[in-house]
């Protein structure tokens, strides 16, 4: 009863706001909507700057949708900006993957932040503030690791099925 109780109560408070998640994922995925946010972030940064571009699509994209339902999403926009712009896959995937996680994890409506605002009955606003504040940092990290470590690893953004699954194989 304690258990059935408590994730109950869990559920009760971020169930709305896991459901309206998933409901904006599924709009940016059907829609154009992703592309055209990727596409008007690359106008205001530049269009030299694409790996900045994937890192700041990504941590917008990670406040509403999760990490990975946005990896899904956003991938074929990572791809096709490698291919422009002639950057490895490898530093774009990093770029949009430091900005799907620090979100997620630190700003909500996510679940976990919700969670834990709601356990320390902190102040939900304050909340998003500061997360939004801690998380910049943590994709400026993944830009500069992704600029600095992963533009060492070449992975052409088009290539053939076969040799990307040999290359993601090889990378593990």
């Amino acid at each position: 009863d304690t258990v059935k109780s408590g994730v109950g109560n869990i559920l009760a408070s971020i169930g709305i706001v896991i459901l309206c998640g998933t409901i904006i994922g599924t709009i940016l995925e059907k829609t154009v909507a992703a592309r055209t946010m990727a596409n008007t972030i690359l106008k205001i940064v530049g269009k030299d700057r694409s790996v900045l571009t994937m890192g700041i699509t990504g941590y917008i994209t990670g406040i509403p949708v999760f990490c990975d339902s946005g990896f899904v999403i956003l991938s074929p926009i990572s791809r096709a900006l490698a291919n422009r712009s002639n950057v490895s896959l490898a530093v774009m995937a990093t770029a949009l993957s430091g900005g799907l996680y620090a979100t997620p994890c630190l700003v909500p409506p996510t679940p976990g932040p919700i969670a834990m605002a709601g356990t320390l009955e902190a102040d939900l606003g304050l909340t998003i503030l500061v997360g939004l504040c801690v998380s910049i940092p943590a994709v400026a990290s993944a830009l500069i690791y992704a600029n600095k470590v992963s533009s060492k690893v070449d992975i052409p953004a088009q290539r053939d099925k076969i040799s990307a699954l040999i290359a993601a194989v090889s990378m593990f």
